[in-house]
């Protein structure tokens, strides 16, 4: 039997990024971050913002679980304004009026770590900090009573002496065009509850598919993980035979078929971002 250690761990409490996950045949557990989800837009770098705030979620678990841990991130940006999950019904009714007629971006950030249940950095940093320019990745020096301030650095992950896997940050961006919806359409729509939870205040794999005109780009993205992008970033994680990711399940990239994808402690590997 395989140590739970083993296992890749969701960094997220979303129903749609686990339904997709097990779609795509990955083996994995829940483990929900301690992060408030709170967006501090000062510049229009929208794929850095969400690389970044997938990086503290994916983080945050890593400090307290082994194993490898995928953090993600999704934003609707619609004429320069920043959507996350809507408030309330009325900041979901204004959404949508927004959206109506209009074509939007949505942005999805994955981060893969490896988690060792204590993370430390081996160069001062700043937990918490963002980076400079728009790499996606900031670092931090931390044992398991917190932080300790300094410069900051590009990320790598210690554990103890042992050199864990660099982490892997990338971002997709899909184009989604909205109908010219009526107000009650919008009304009708509110009323199912469905918006309440979703960032832009729609699903389009459930009632909210209604109101979409059309899609350009990757699907899966729009509900909250780009399952094609994840799958890469998998693939290309650390193998050495002790701690491998074991990719054996059906529709993985470069990957035998008849298994499961299992993800252990990782060898160390060279900074990657897509």
């Amino acid at each position: 039997m395989r140590a739970v250690a083993n296992m890749l761990i969701l960094a997220s409490s979303s129903p749609r990024r686990r339904a997709l996950l097990r779609a795509a045949g990955i083996e994995f557990r829940v483990v929900a971050p301690k992060v408030e989800e709170v967006f501090a837009v000062t510049s229009r770098r929208y794929a850095s913002l969400v690389k970044q705030a997938a990086l503290r979620k994916a983080r945050e678990v890593a400090r307290r679980h082994a194993g490898p841990v995928l953090g993600a991130d999704t934003i609707v940006v619609c004429a320069g304004e920043v959507m996350g999950k809507p408030r309330d019904e009325a900041d979901a009714r204004r959404m949508l009026r927004k959206l109506s007629g209009r074509w939007h971006s949505v942005y999805t950030g994955v981060a893969l770590v490896q988690g060792r249940g204590c993370l430390s950095q081996d160069a001062p940093g700043v937990a918490g900090a963002p980076p400079a320019g728009e790499s996606g990745a900031f670092a931090s020096r931390e044992r398991c009573g917190g932080p300790v301030a300094g410069a900051l650095l590009p990320p790598r992950i210690v554990a103890g002496d042992a050199l864990a896997a660099a982490p892997r940050v990338g971002s997709e961006r899909t184009e989604v065009a909205f109908r010219r919806l009526s107000r009650d359409e919008i009304e009708r729509y509110l009323a199912t509850g469905e918006p309440m939870d979703k960032a832009g205040a729609y699903a389009i794999q459930g009632r909210g598919a209604a109101l979409v005109r059309s899609v350009r780009g990757c699907y899966t993205n729009v509900i909250g993980l780009p399952v094609p992008r994840v799958l890469d970033m998998l693939a290309a994680w650390p193998q050495d035979g002790r701690g491998r990711l074991s990719q054996d399940a059906p529709g993985v990239a470069h990957a035998p078929p008849g298994g499961r994808i299992i993800a252990g402690d990782a060898p160390a590997a060279t900074p990657r971002e897509r």
